[in-house]
């Protein structure tokens, strides 16, 4: 049998146990608050936390991700001043709303060259990860996004647009109207 076999299990299990220590060294070290029945956050060791101090690992997920929901929204307020906060549908004429919650009264930004521009996933995610400044604003411009509502935006296809508003037209008109596109 080759060696590997022999030595395989005594080596997974001496990492196993190199691992273990030193997650217990880790959260030995960390403090871990607790609410007695008292109300008072106090630690195993009877001290009354700092002001600013954060519990648990749970409570630092909250904390980080509060920070980056704030960081976000902050970028998407510096976008204020280009981008309108009340726009109509380039399609249907909807009036639609920069920054909105309610998904269905929002703009959706389209790439309408495919996917050519430098800004290649979501643009809103650009402007949620990068706050407005001269550089970034030149990429937006030059991006050309189009600003839809999000009936029409759903409707459009990605992919070979140009075909598919082909066929909907001789749809629509008939084959006559086709020897015109």
């Amino acid at each position: 049998m080759p060696r590997g076999i022999y030595f395989h299990k005594p080596h997974r299990k001496e990492q196993k146990k190199k691992i273990s220590i030193s997650l217990k060294r880790f959260y030995s070290s960390h403090i871990v608050w607790n609410k007695g029945k008292t109300g008072i956050k106090t630690s195993d060791k009877g001290q009354i936390p700092p002001n600013k101090g954060i519990s648990k690992f749970s409570d630092i997920k909250k904390h980080r991700r509060e920070h980056h929901k704030k960081y976000r929204e902050n970028n998407l307020n510096t976008w204020n001043k280009i981008i309108p906060t009340i726009t109509r549908c380039q399609i249907c004429g909807v009036d639609i709303y920069f920054n909105r919650k309610n998904k269905s009264k929002a703009i959706h930004f389209d790439h309408r060259h495919g996917e050519h521009d430098k800004i290649k996933a979501h643009p809103i995610e650009f402007l949620r990860r990068s706050p407005c400044n001269q550089e970034r604003e030149k990429i937006w411009r030059e991006a050309d996004l189009g600003m839809l509502c999000k009936s029409c935006n759903s409707y459009l296809p990605t992919k070979n647009r140009k075909e598919y508003i082909k066929k909907v037209i001789i749809y629509v008109f008939g084959a006559d109207y086709a020897q015109h596109l």
